[in-house]
């Protein structure tokens, strides 16, 4: 059965219910802590609640501001840690936004890749697979197993 009698907030529960909002803890979440309903809650701190969520957004967005401007770097903030800041600044204040392009056709519609004779095809699957069946590393090492390999998918013997 809930408690009949009013609340009355003291310094203490302010302070604590300031906190919490500052630390992006939910208000439902708050209220149990204290020990009253979310809407007591909201009656009784709805300023304390205004003030510290605004607080809070503040000291955040001067720490990412600092670190995107590269005033961090006096404190020790890395140029790394600035870009990644000014970009996610620009990103969710400017607009801007990374994006990709895929195409499917060259330019023009055109294939990516100009078919090869089929020849040219049998002698490149032939240096992969000589190349990985035999262990080579050096490229001209290949060239007269590939270049026999080619001919047999072919089936052109000389």
């Amino acid at each position: 059965m809930p408690d009949p009698t009013p609340h009355s907030p003291t310094d203490d529960s302010r302070r604590q219910v300031s906190t919490m909002v500052a630390f992006g803890i939910p208000q439902d979440k708050i209220a149990v802590i204290i020990g009253i309903s979310a809407p007591t809650m909201r009656k009784y701190y709805r300023e304390v609640i205004n003030v510290a969520d605004a607080k809070a957004l503040s000291v955040l967005a001067k720490f990412l501001f600092s670190a995107a401007t590269g005033e961090a770097l006096r404190t020790g903030a890395t140029h790394a840690d600035c870009i990644q800041s000014a970009m996610f600044w620009m990103k969710t204040r400017a607009g801007w936004k990374e994006t990709s392009a895929h195409e499917h056709t060259g330019p023009n519609g055109q294939d990516l890749h100009p078919p090869k004779s089929e020849f040219e095809t049998a002698r490149r699957v032939a240096f992969l697979l000589a190349r990985a069946q035999h262990h080579l590393d050096d490229p001209a090492e290949c060239s007269n197993l590939v270049d026999a390999s080619a001919r047999r998918i072919m089936g052109i013997v000389r």
